[in-house]
């Protein structure tokens, strides 16, 4: 097979090829495993900053709802926020147009 293989019993020649294909398998391996483990990881990341963002946003509206402030969300950035959740989680009025 290999030409430093030459003289080698077939039974030796047989776990050398097994160890060489093992090995290179098992550096694949790795390299592919941290690769997918970095983009999982990744993925989780931005998914767990959302819910904290989304978790954030719905807190703010139900203290506003409680305190019967009529603050207007003038000024705050709510693009990509997604306030679907807060209306679900208590009364529809008493968060007023929020849950229109």
């Amino acid at each position: 097979m290999f030409a430093f293989m030459e003289g080698w019993s077939p039974d030796l020649q047989a776990a050398a090829i097994g160890a060489i294909v093992g090995g290179v398998l098992g550096i694949l391996g790795a390299i592919l495993g941290g690769v997918i483990g970095g983009w999982v990881t990744y993925r989780y990341e931005l998914k767990r900053a959302a819910k904290e963002k989304r978790e954030k946003w719905i807190e703010l509206a139900l203290e506003w709802a409680s305190n019967g402030r009529k603050d207007s969300l003038r000024r705050t950035n709510l693009s990509g926020a997604d306030l679907s959740g807060a209306c679900q989680s208590v009364h529809p009025r008493a968060l007023g147009a929020l849950c229109v």
